[in-house]
């Protein structure tokens, strides 16, 4: 966007990494940089939005064929402070993906996802809006007339994830989430269920979708949580329905 009289104009990468496969190990990605999610998510958008791409370091690693192991491990940085300690995030996940035949999986796994330096410090506030996205806040530092918000606890979720992909004409994804933060007492727990049908890949293909999730108020860190949902953030539930139809190979509606 062209803006102020001959201003300088500021440049926004999307992604910007190195991804390695060592020849020495098949199956093993090294990814550096800032990335895509290296995480696997049933669901669109849960718990971390799709749109969040981290930067930090990752590692990718999937073995066998009909019986996959899936391993992934990432550490990002979420927040640096020149003054205090950075906030950061230490996360690993299994899973297995069992291929029943060409048209028929079922995968299960889990993610453990370990943020550090959160409780206490001010909030990830992306929208400058002083505000914890859900999360339970406290007093935090001052900056001129302002008192900043900063986080009531720490977060330590577990995610438990299922899937279920099946053929009758059209490909049919059943999947499932829950989580739960064990640094809080209360409101700590997050889940979603639902149902894809078709793909919107290839030219007049389409994709229907509904699913339902909540994510109480400190179940997960809600600055990365998906920004559309109630209005993004944590301490919310509902119903989710979308449609894709794919009119070109890059062009599609939704």
């Amino acid at each position: 966007t062209l803006t102020d009289e001959g201003s300088k104009k500021g440049v926004f990468l999307d992604l910007a990494y190195v991804d390695w496969h060592p020849e020495l190990l098949k199956g093993l990605d090294l990814i550096a940089g800032k990335m895509k999610n290296p995480f696997i998510q049933v669901a669109d958008g849960f718990p971390i939005d799709g749109d969040f791409n981290p930067e930090g370091i990752g590692a990718k690693f999937h073995a066998g064929d009909e019986l996959e192991f899936l391993a992934n491990a990432g550490y990002q940085w979420l927040y640096e402070r020149s003054a205090g300690d950075d906030t950061k995030l230490y996360a690993g996940q299994l899973a297995l993906n069992y291929k029943i035949s060409d048209d028929m999986h079922v995968m299960i796994g889990g993610t453990y996802y370990a943020f550090q330096n959160v409780e206490g410090y001010d909030v990830l506030d992306y929208k400058g809006a002083n505000s914890g996205y859900g999360n339970s806040t406290v007093k935090g530092s001052v900056s001129g007339d302002t008192t900043n918000k900063a986080y009531g606890t720490e977060y330590t979720p577990i995610e438990g994830f299922a899937e279920f992909g099946f053929t009758v004409g059209l490909p049919v994804t059943l999947f499932a989430s829950y989580l739960s933060n064990g640094e809080a007492d209360e409101d700590n727990t997050g889940y979603i269920g639902g149902v894809r049908i078709g793909k919107a890949s290839d030219p007049k293909t389409f994709e229907l979708g509904y699913d339902y999730r909540e994510l109480q108020k400190d179940a997960f860190l809600g600055a990365l949580v998906d920004s559309d949902s109630w209005g993004g953030g944590t301490d919310g539930k509902g119903h989710r329905f979308s449609a894709k139809y794919q009119i070109l190979k890059n062009w599609q509606a939704g």
